[in-house]
């Protein structure tokens, strides 16, 4: 479920765990109130136009339909000069969609549901000063309007105060949601949503998002591992980021492309072709990877089997059973996959030649920010002495 609200009515809803606030402007990272043992902080989720773009878009030069239009083309056509934003829009938006997961189950008097996630985009309140709310008022009016456009691009509706006053009832009933305990809150945002289903994902979100996740799955999964704590081993990590590799080597993520389109036109066939290649710039980057690893310590703890391939169809139900498990059980295995995802998005990202002194240099400085320095050097290193030797 998502909303636009004032801060002042966010604050509110702070006792919910299945918040996410987003900032938009003019407000701090967060809001404390010690006295009522309050925190609440403001994710930044970079699917905000930039501060260039929204003075453009202040003094005319710009509107937001045009800018809306530019970024939705990316979508669709999955290439452009948005990338980063249409994956940050995904991966924002699957926040709001509750999660099938039994384990996160709570009970409550129903028997046991998933809790529903808010998604909540936090908008500045008046500050008294004329000339600041007078810039708040104009700023709030373009955000507002480009974050309506992109969510129902994405067949999603907002809760929000507009000139209709039923929507102003609708804003005060669901902040009484978040009266109570959490599980109180939990049985409140269930019925709310039973009564008002068109405020649930569409469709539409399915299939876009679907699109955006099968082709953007390898740098959305390098960006999210970042997010995480980069020791957290846990079954729900390893899994997933092996069936990266499985979804990669097999193109499974190809087919899920394919389903997220009503119809495999020659533009969809030209967006699997892309997606072919960045699965290959996976599978070397983890055979590299693999390699350097073994040679730097033959006794490492690394069960992924080396010169793998793409598209290799052949006993495909027979071994990739069989691959999984040595993808998965290796203590060794979580490192050398999540560096071989870094170095295959950076790879993906960079306009630089596999192995130029350019491309390595481009490479340390990324991996150093993702990995740390140490493992940055450490690969690089390798990597020049073998580019070297080559040449």
């Amino acid at each position: 479920m998502i909303a636009i609200l004032k801060e002042s009515e966010v604050r509110k809803m702070y006792k919910y765990r299945e918040l996410c606030a987003v900032k938009t402007f003019g407000t701090e990272d967060e809001y404390r109130d010690p006295e009522n043992d309050i925190v609440l902080t403001y994710a930044d989720a970079g699917i905000m136009p930039d501060e260039d773009v929204i003075n453009q878009m202040l003094s005319g030069d710009m509107s937001v339909k045009k800018f809306c239009k530019k970024l939705q083309n990316n979508v669709r056509n999955l290439k452009g000069d948005y990338d980063e934003l249409a994956m940050n829009w995904a991966c924002i938006l699957n926040i709001s969609i509750p999660k099938k997961d039994k384990d996160s189950r709570v009970k409550v008097k129903d028997g046991k549901v998933n809790p529903e996630p808010v998604l909540v985009f936090v908008l500045p309140d008046n500050t008294g000063d004329a000339e600041t709310d007078r810039e708040y008022k104009a700023k709030t009016k373009i955000y507002v309007k480009y974050i309506t456009t992109m969510l129902d691009f994405f067949g999603m509706k907002a809760i929000m105060r507009t000139k209709d006053k039923k929507s102003k009832k609708l804003v005060a009933k669901f902040l009484k949601l978040f009266k109570g305990s959490n599980k109180k809150i939990i049985m409140n945002l269930v019925k709310f949503v039973r009564e008002n289903p068109a405020y649930m994902p569409t469709k539409q979100y399915a299939s876009i998002v679907g699109s955006i996740y099968a082709y953007y799955g390898i740098e959305i999964a390098a960006d999210s591992y970042l997010r995480l704590n980069k020791e957290d081993s846990t079954k729900r990590v390893r899994s997933a980021l092996t069936n990266l590799v499985l979804d990669a080597m097999y193109c499974k993520n190809i087919e899920e492309l394919q389903k997220s389109f009503a119809k495999v036109n020659k533009d969809v066939v030209k967006m699997c072709k892309r997606l072919r290649k960045k699965n290959e710039v996976l599978i070397k980057s983890l055979n590299q990877v693999v390699a350097i690893l073994k040679e730097d310590d033959p006794n490492a703890d690394i069960t992924i089997p080396k010169k793998l391939k793409v598209g290799t169809k052949a006993n495909k139900k027979k071994d990739m059973p069989k691959l999984a498990k040595k993808l998965y059980k290796g203590d060794g295995n979580l490192d050398t996959i999540v560096l071989a995802l870094n170095v295959a998005t950076y790879t993906i990202r960079s306009d630089e030649s596999w192995g130029t002194p350019e491309y390595i240099s481009g490479l340390r400085k990324y991996l150093a920010a993702a990995l740390g320095k140490d493992i940055a050097n450490g690969f690089c290193n390798v990597l020049k002495a073998k580019a070297a030797a080559k040449a």
